[in-house]
């Protein structure tokens, strides 16, 4: 696990960026553009990493590790209400 800690680092800090608040619904993006940018970027990075991910057309998802009745899930919630410009 030490030789991924710096890009596991890298990875939140790039995730926490992204200005994930609330905003008014539009197509694709039930929760409003910011969050569907943070949720998107989490489901393609699981996917660069080669992952299963699932898109629950754009409300949930779902990132897969293992193999049939040897899964590992996580179900989280990351809101990220900082503005970082201002710390």
């Amino acid at each position: 696990m030490l030789k991924y800690r710096e890009q596991i680092v890298n990875d939140t800090m790039e995730l926490v960026r992204i200005p994930s608040k609330k905003e008014e619904a539009m197509i694709d993006c039930p929760y409003g553009k910011p969050i569907s940018d943070a949720f998107h970027w989490m489901l393609n990075k699981a996917e660069k990493d080669r992952f299963v991910i699932q898109n629950y057309d754009n409300y949930a998802g779902r990132i897969e590790y293992g193999t049939e009745g040897h899964l590992v899930g996580v179900v989280c919630h990351y809101p990220i209400d900082v503005d970082f410009d201002e710390c």
